[in-house]
């Protein structure tokens, strides 16, 4: 967690706007406790406004962090902060809900582990780690180290302390131990999907088709939360560059490393939702469920309070 809860909301806020360790649902959920806690504490509707707009702006590639905010802003159309309250309750208890029922689902298909690859940090993933460890299974893994943020520092620390025997690799030999077949499953995490694509750390993707051309089962670990129309896919601009992601080499080199990058989900063997196994038709047929999602947050000026 970025701050602790004891920090006032709008500084949580923040601080999880420009997070770069924990995953989307984490983020999302977190959120919504703080906008819940703002609203609660009085907060008006355009400083509330102002922290969804600072959050989309600063996570720009999560779905569950646009959907949160679109959904709480409509809340606000009619300048009442009471349905926001009430919404951003709802979010928080359907994310906890969906974590749960994503860890039922994975410890009724999954009952022994062997060679297991990851790669970037997925709050997901690790909720569905802690509950195979529980169930006694636990196996041999590499992690990559997912360059340029380093998050596969901490999945390996998380992996060794639930009783994997771990290897933290360079994104480079994961890309070969891939692509020579030597693991028996390469579970990913997942920022967004639409039915065709997917969005997750740079280099996801070439791994993803490494997998499918090895034969290695390639897994997406996620929750509904993350699916959004094509369209909207689009605009998350997944393989943006943004400032915080460079590293200096002097200022006569121009360093192009996005954070995300996008992949092709017919290279996924099983996209593992609280819903259970999911197919990209299921996936699409789920889209077509759902409301329209406003994305105009994304359009709106940042700098707003």
């Amino acid at each position: 967690m970025p701050v602790s809860d004891s920090t006032p909301w709008r500084a949580r806020i923040s601080a999880l706007a420009s997070d770069r360790e924990e995953g989307a649902g984490t983020i999302a959920l977190l959120s919504a406790r703080a906008l819940e806690e703002g609203a609660a504490g009085g907060a008006p509707a355009k400083p509330l406004l102002g922290a969804l707009i600072e959050l989309v702006h600063g996570q720009r590639a999560m779905a569950p962090v646009l959907r949160l905010a679109a959904d709480l802003s409509a809340s606000l159309k009619d300048g009442s902060t009471g349905r926001f309250r009430q919404r951003a309750a709802e979010w928080v208890a359907e994310l906890e809900a969906a974590g749960e029922d994503f860890r039922h689902h994975l410890l009724t298909e999954i009952k022994e582990a062997g060679r297991w690859g990851f790669y970037s940090s997925s709050s997901t993933v690790f909720e569905g780690l802690a509950a195979l460890a529980d169930a006694g299974i636990t196996g041999d893994a590499w992690a990559g180290e997912s360059r340029p943020g380093g998050e596969g520092v901490r999945t390996a620390r998380r992996l060794k302390s639930l009783g994997w025997k771990t290897s933290l690799v360079p994104d480079s030999r994961l890309l070969d131990l891939v692509a020579g077949g030597h693991m028996d499953r390469l579970v990913l995490g997942c920022d967004a999907a639409d039915g065709e694509r997917f969005i997750n750390k740079s280099g996801s993707a070439a791994l993803a088709t490494l997998a499918r051309h090895a034969e290695v089962p390639c897994e997406l670990w996620t929750t509904t939360h993350k699916l959004v129309p094509p369209a909207t896919l689009d605009l998350l601009r997944a393989d943006e560059t943004q400032g915080s992601d460079l590293h200096s080499a002097g200022e006569d080199i121009r360093i192009d490393q996005p954070l995300f990058g996008v992949g092709k989900m017919i290279d996924l063997e099983v996209l593992r939702t609280e819903r259970g196994r999911m197919r990209p038709e299921d996936v699409r047929a789920f889209l077509v469920s759902l409301p329209a999602l406003d994305t105009s947050l994304l359009e709106l000026n940042s700098d707003i309070h």
